[in-house]
């Protein structure tokens, strides 16, 4: 019996759910700012260089040199109480 408290079992279903590429795609598409370029959010995020940055991006069909403002926060909405 694996004595890891379930994390194996979670690691399982994650990877069912959501494949590496599909995480990795995600964090690439989220870097985002009006400061830096993209390439230095996935250098910073990942730790590598500019060129390997530059890299990852251009997996995705990114542009490295794009610089994506941050999405803005929508309000939260309330839902309408329902006439009694």
């Amino acid at each position: 019996m694996n004595n890891d408290g379930g994390l194996t079992a979670l690691k399982e279903q994650l990877a069912v759910y959501v494949s590496d590429d599909e995480l990795l795609r995600r964090v690439v598409v989220g870097c985002r700012s009006k400061r830096w370029p993209r390439w230095h959010h996935v250098m910073e995020t990942f730790s590598v260089g500019s060129t390997v940055a530059g890299l990852i991006c251009a997996r995705f069909d990114l542009s490295a040199d794009e610089y994506v403002p941050k999405a803005r926060k929508r309000p939260i909405h309330k839902p309408k109480s329902s006439p009694k």
